[in-house]
């Protein structure tokens, strides 16, 4: 299905000298100018793109010949679009998006890109990535058995109504996340696809109203050794660069971030820091309700998926690098 809608959306595109085709069920495209065959790809599905999920992509096919081989999906993001290109790796989506290259042959070139597409009207139509949505969503990554709860125990745990459990997971079959086994067993499905969505997402739309403000230390040396601060768990716990460091060993924190349950001014009477909208600190809304397993395996810290998040909104190289093996060592492996 992807690869046709792809095919059919390119080729609406294309002048008639140019034809983009497949070969029956064999997933073979084959590209040709004025009837004369110029290539042929082989092309393998991959579930929609961002970045960092093309960035996966391209690592898990390291050292492997790429060459004659198309990535097709229903959405590449414009980040991961770039990234592809850059890496020489053809791509297609259901927009008609496409980089296909063949130089080899009379330097045959299809670049097309700012076509919209299917997967991103949907975006905007669900609501199951509203703050609500975002909410569930995480509840239900970090705790399997959630989603085999009642409605009621999922509204309670991600603090939301039950209307809103409803048509959260409606939406979530709708899109492909969540299959329903029987009438009483349902199960999270495309696990890397939604947390990478879930990420975006609560950036863009929930991390926003969860920030109270930035800080700073009245000694503004305790910065450079976070780990001596005495941050009990009842008081908050660290997320962003402090949190990835505290899972990789491998990150110097240049901000800190805090997720607390408690007021502001309790927090920072405990922590010994002023309001400072420079500050290298911000304090964020912990919106979340820690239950067992994985939000007791390191108390300090929140789980992976929102360190990963946090990670994520500072468009910056070294912590998309440090995002990516995250993903990789304490996502992946979850799911």
């Amino acid at each position: 299905m992807a690869l046709r809608q792809a095919t059919q959306a390119l080729s609406n595109l294309l002048p008639p000298s140019i034809t983009i085709a497949t070969n029956g069920d064999e997933q073979i495209l084959h590209a040709a100018v004025r009837d004369e065959k110029v290539c042929s790809y082989q092309a393998e599905i991959v579930s929609n793109l961002t970045k960092e999920g093309a960035a996966r992509e391209l690592a898990q096919r390291s050292g492997q010949d790429r060459a004659g081989v198309v990535f097709v999906a229903d959405h590449i993001t414009s980040g991961a679009q770039k990234l592809l290109r850059d890496a020489g790796q053809s791509y297609m989506d259901s927009g008609g998006n496409c980089y296909l290259a063949c130089v080899d042959h009379s330097q045959f070139v299809v670049f097309v890109q700012g076509q919209a597409t299917k997967s991103r009207s949907h975006r905007c139509q669900h609501r199951a990535f509203n703050e609500a949505g975002l909410k569930l969503i995480f509840a239900l990554l970090n705790h399997d058995e959630l989603v085999n709860t009642t409605y009621r125990t999922m509204a309670d745990t991600a603090d939301i109504s039950r209307g809103a459990v409803g048509y959260v997971l409606s939406d979530l079959e709708e899109l492909g996340y969540l299959i329903k086994i029987d009438t009483r067993t349902r199960k999270l499905r495309r696990l890397d696809e939604l947390m990478d969505r879930w990420a975006v997402a609560y950036g863009e739309r929930l991390r926003p109203k969860m920030t109270r403000g930035r800080f700073q230390f009245l000694n503004e040396a305790v910065v450079r050794d976070w780990k001596a601060i005495d941050l009990d768990s009842s008081l908050g716990r660290w997320g962003g660069e402090a949190a990835a460091d505290a899972l990789t060993h491998d990150l110097q924190p240049e901000s800190l971030s805090i997720y607390t349950e408690e007021p502001t001014t309790k927090l920072l009477r405990g922590l010994r820091m002023v309001p400072d909208p420079e500050g290298p600190v911000e304090i964020l809304d912990q919106f979340w309700t820690p239950l067992t397993s994985v939000d007791d395996t390191n108390t300090r810290t929140v789980p992976p998926l929102l360190v990963y998040a946090d990670l994520l909104t500072l468009d910056d190289s070294r912590a998309t690098h440090i995002a990516n093996r995250i993903f990789t060592d304490h996502l992946m492996a979850d799911g």
